[in-house]
């Protein structure tokens, strides 16, 4: 189940996850790093890393459990059926704005 959609990027071209200067995950590596992580996609040494920056960094923690309770519940969710109506008036809307987005090109 993916996590969140995200540009993809290969290891080379991300930074790399250790700090050069403290040798260890950094807080922006690991909001970086949340998606791959949730889907379980890091390699071993790597999600070994960002699970020991996680027991040490209780706001890095917060984020991460908070992402991770927002995907399971969208994920669970069942889509609404909208009225007709207003599914009317919402598809001309966007008809409208990409109208607009394409004469602004």
């Amino acid at each position: 189940m993916p996590a969140v959609a995200g540009p993809a990027q290969t290891p080379a071209e991300t930074e790399p996850l250790l700090s050069a200067r403290q040798n260890e995950l950094n807080c922006k590596s690991v909001i970086r790093e949340i998606s791959n992580y949730l889907d379980g996609e890091l390699e071993p040494s790597v999600k070994q890393e960002l699970e020991q920056h996680l027991e040490d960094c209780d706001d890095c923690k917060v984020v991460v459990d908070q992402v991770r309770l927002t995907v399971d519940v969208f994920c669970d969710s069942k889509p609404v059926e909208l009225p007709s109506d207003i599914k009317s008036r919402l598809h001309e809307a966007l008809r409208r704005k990409m109208k607009e987005k394409g004469n602004q090109a």
